[in-house]
């Protein structure tokens, strides 16, 4: 292991994921963390530090249509070229000509550096039949939330068979939601599924409820949230009893 003295100066180059942000401050670990108390916070506007995007929350495929920070549209497509320098023919092309990339295309990370893609507007499904997505069930093991959306493609591929639910859940207001009930709504956690710990009465009329949620897999800290009490979200695991 190599030594370090107090006044010595250093570039640390770090690529990570961020997991939470708030009130200015980054929280970041490398992929393989998966502990919140690993994350290492980093103010967005600490002296010194040189933030580069790499890659949009989920990453780029394609067939996506991305709109970027100024409301432009960006499509990821495959392109027989080595415009990217290794071979990867994963490029993107703005729809709009007032913002043309370097040879009509560009790389997914150098779009996102230069003009921040904010919003996935559309992604092909993945054709995975039945058969496939029970075999990664199986090999998950368990009832798990991770794989609930596994669960509801397998379900919508074999509506013959009825041990599978076809219909997606309905939507139910948050106040009637029990503690510990994992939902999911494109509102909180980048539309991951959270874990509800309280629902509690916020508004003078009974019309606003305070939520404490988390990620259910741990990475952040708790996190609240203030919302009508009719707000809605979609229930992916009841409480264990």
């Amino acid at each position: 292991m190599q030594e370090y003295r107090p006044g010595e100066r250093l570039r640390i180059t770090l690529e990570t994921t961020v997991y939470h942000v708030a009130d200015g401050v980054l929280h970041v670990a490398h992929d393989n963390d998966q502990a919140y108390s690993r994350c290492l916070p980093i103010p967005i506007d600490q002296p010194g530090a040189t933030i580069t995007r790499l890659a949009p929350a989920g990453g780029v495929q394609a067939g996506d249509l991305w709109r970027d920070a100024d409301g432009d549209l960006w499509f990821a497509t495959l392109v027989d070229s080595d415009l990217d320098g290794d071979g990867t023919p994963l490029l993107m092309a703005t729809v709009k000509t007032s913002k043309r990339a370097a040879y009509g295309y560009d790389i997914p990370e150098e779009v996102h550096r230069r003009h921040v893609l904010v919003e996935l507007v559309h992604r092909e499904p993945v054709d995975d039949d039945a058969a496939e997505i029970r075999r990664r069930l199986r090999e998950a093991g368990g009832d798990s939330p991770e794989i609930g959306a596994l669960l509801r493609r397998a379900a919508a591929r074999t509506a013959e068979d009825e041990r599978w639910p076809v219909d997606e859940p309905e939507p139910v207001p948050i106040a009637g939601v029990a503690p510990g009930t994992i939902v999911q709504t494109p509102k909180w956690n980048a539309g991951e599924p959270v874990r509800v710990f309280s629902v509690l009465d916020a508004g003078e009329h009974h019309d606003e409820v305070s939520v404490r949620y988390q990620d259910i897999g741990g990475h952040c800290a708790a996190d609240t949230a203030l919302a009508p009490a009719d707000f809605r979200v979609t229930i992916v695991e009841e409480p264990q009893s």
